[in-house]
């Protein structure tokens, strides 16, 4: 299904010569005189036990879809790709009240504004962004995934969390058939860090709870029966600057199942993480997702590099280098690159043998056009049903 297929819709659909040409012609442009498949930005070549297992998922499972979900003024922007039901999860993020420094210090400049407003500028201001309502919100099929973060939270109100949001003992006959008070009840608890900028501060980490303490406090629960032992614990990992498995390991130590990743900008990285993962045996314990940004332009792919911290590397410069020169001299062909790129991210995670599914981030309109092409029965995300 993956092998050979362009994405539907684009200005040169499954041609193969004009496609090599194109991408001929476009690293020729950035200093990068290689073909299609052979420009270093964008492969990395499988060892040969990897080459034997290309395009298997792991254990022999159906890849696994699902669909990072958008929330506070985005909420519904991702009814279009939810409808397609092609989703076996849906993760919910814990977003923090800031992300970066100047965040964090607007939101105190608003706060401290909205104390000296009057009660019909608070309440124009309350409505001004939809609530996150998750519950009812899952297709019934899916999956439905709620994250908890750390970020400033102390271990008890971590607990209190996932209490509110996992189903209690004796409400585990189906996935999506358990309710707490606030709704449908979460089939599995993704159990981050948190992204809040203070967690970046020196010494923080010996402060704060880390995602290590996080998967403890819900395995613990599982255990006593305060949330019903059905309940999934997933976890993330950044393979781009994890020197290696080690972390991932002592997270399937502590109950998680499932990995959801940043992308794979520097490949070369990793496929050797996700190779140390498989001589530590995570892959013999838990599934490898692997994150799917569907980039979209030279700010786009900046914006995720930073997000997934490894803007700086020189692969992913590089990367970032041919995007950004094909952008400033043709943007339809550096759209067509991008689109190019998007689904041998898709060929090259598969041939690692471990691949078992991707999580999908569009952000951007284009980016969520290019998944909605990529999902239809010709594209290159089509992998069926099934979770």
């Amino acid at each position: 299904m993956l092998s050979g297929r362009g994405v539907a819709g684009c200005a040169l659909p499954n041609k193969r010569h004009s496609t090599r040409h194109l991408w001929t012609s476009l690293c020729a442009a950035s200093k990068l005189a290689r073909p299609l498949h052979v420009c270093q930005s964008f492969t990395s070549t499988p060892a040969p036990e990897q080459q034997a297992q290309s395009g298997k998922p792991n254990n022999n499972r159906r890849l696994l879809l699902t669909l990072e979900r958008s929330v506070g003024r985005s909420f519904g922007a991702d009814d279009s790709l939810r409808n397609t039901r092609a989703f076996g999860a849906e993760v919910f993020p814990d977003l923090p009240s800031a992300t970066t420094w100047g965040n964090m210090w607007r939101k105190i400049k608003e706060s401290a504004l909205s104390s000296v407003a009057t009660p019909a500028q608070q309440g124009e201001a309350s409505n001004s962004s939809p609530a996150v309502q998750g519950e009812a919100d899952v297709q019934p099929e899916a999956l439905k995934v709620m994250t908890v973060a750390a970020n400033l939270r102390s271990m008890q109100e971590v607990e209190r969390r996932i209490l509110s949001m996992a189903p209690s003992l004796g409400k585990t006959e189906q996935p999506g058939t358990a309710y707490t008070r606030s709704g449908r009840a979460a089939d599995a608890l993704l159990l981050v860090s948190g992204s809040h900028p203070v967690r970046t501060l020196p010494g923080s980490k010996l402060l704060l709870p880390s995602s290590l303490n996080t998967l403890e406090a819900a395995n613990h629960l599982k255990r006593v029966g305060a949330i019903a032992p059905s309940t999934q614990l997933w976890a993330v990992a950044n393979p781009n600057v994890e020197k290696d498995a080690s972390l991932a390991e002592q997270k399937v130590a502590r109950g998680a199942t499932l990995f959801l990743t940043q992308p794979p900008f520097d490949m070369d990285s990793f496929a050797a993480w996700v190779e140390d993962a498989r001589a530590r045996g995570v892959w013999d314990s838990a599934r490898l997702v692997v994150g799917h940004p569907m980039i979209s332009s030279a700010g786009n792919l900046a914006f995720w590099m930073s997000l997934s911290s490894c803007l700086g590397r020189p692969a992913c410069q590089q990367l970032l280098r041919q995007v950004s020169t094909a952008e400033a001299s043709n943007k339809q062909q550096a759209e067509q690159l991008c689109a190019q790129y998007n689904e041998h991210l898709v060929s090259q995670a598969l041939s690692w043998g471990s691949t078992g599914g991707f999580h999908l981030m569009p952000i951007t309109a284009k980016g969520k056009e290019a998944t909605l092409r990529a999902l239809n029965p010709h594209g290159y995300l089509h992998f069926g049903e099934g979770r």
